[in-house]
């Protein structure tokens, strides 16, 4: 009870940061939608990963779980399939949290990489065996490419501030 209490308020703030990241990227604006969407990087996945590589108790399963669906029902993707892989990485790299923690910037930069494009890749798969219409493969590698250059703006800040706490 009492580690709860403890990262009660982290783990809200960062809820609360990850519900602002899914909202983003259809809340109205005056820019032609169209364009907008081709060039929108997945935030969300990469605040999930900085936090489950960097600090897995600040970002609870059940949390990642509610994220994610709430992802996939507002962006209108399956219900459940870019959620389910998700979840399952993260909680992969919560089991080897113990030595990804001790890699340098470059190689959790690495690591969310190949763990992005493996997601990608498995759904697809998972598109292509239950027949569901497969989304646009240039608009995936447009996307899989700007989340992992954007990823170290959400890393670099964790991996200060968690090492500050320490």
């Amino acid at each position: 009870m009492h580690y709860q209490s403890k990262h009660f308020f982290s783990i809200s703030l960062f809820f609360l940061l990850g519900i602002i990241l899914v909202v983003a990227p259809i809340a109205p604006t005056n820019l032609n939608i169209k364009t907008y969407a081709n060039l929108y990087p997945d935030l969300v996945t990469c605040l999930i990963f900085a936090l489950v590589i960097n600090s897995p108790k600040l970002f609870p399963a059940p949390l990642v779980l509610i994220l994610c669906l709430l992802s996939d029902i507002l962006l209108m993707r399956p219900i459940g399939l870019y959620c389910a892989l998700l979840f399952l990485i993260t909680e992969i790299i919560r089991g080897y949290h113990r030595f990804i923690i001790r890699e340098g910037f470059l190689r959790h930069i690495l690591i969310f990489s190949v763990c992005l494009l493996v997601l990608q890749c498995m759904n697809i798969l998972l598109h292509k065996l239950f027949f569901i219409p497969l989304p646009d493969f240039i608009l995936v590698i447009k996307q899989l490419f700007l989340t992992i250059i954007v990823y170290p703006v959400f890393d670099f800040p964790l991996k200060f501030f968690l090492k500050k706490e320490k």
